[in-house]
């Protein structure tokens, strides 16, 4: 089977999904945040990087859960690197319970988590 939805849709959805790390990243750099700036470039080289190397064609049988956690870790730094820029989490207008509002995020992990690639052919 060709699969070509399937490889479409997960690397232009993790794309789409971290490109507001480039966006605020270019921001803080016109903002003169330099180093959050550049971080923020290096975190979205890493997901260019991820994109290619853990797609799950290339390991049909790992599981999705295991192709997935390194784009997690990706999301909690960017997150992290951001609001810390801020300020921390009073001064970005958040709080613990805020960060609540991330669970749906999660979800992938939870219904797909244990598929592999290759039950799909």
């Amino acid at each position: 089977m060709n699969r070509m939805g399937e490889k479409i849709g997960w690397s232009v959805g993790l794309l789409g999904s971290f490109l507001w790390v480039l966006i605020l990243a270019l921001l803080r750099i016109v903002q003169n945040h330099i180093f959050t700036g550049i971080a923020g470039f290096i975190i979205f080289a890493v997901l260019c990087i991820l994109l290619f190397t853990s797609a799950p064609w290339r390991r049909p049988v790992t599981p999705y859960w295991k192709l997935l956690l390194p784009f997690y870790v990706l999301l909690a730094a960017s997150v992290s690197l951001f609001v810390w820029d801020e300020g921390g989490l009073k001064a970005a207008g958040l709080d613990w319970w805020t960060l609540l509002t991330f669970t749906p995020v999660l979800l992938p992990l939870v219904f797909i988590g244990n598929k592999r690639w290759s039950d799909g052919q």
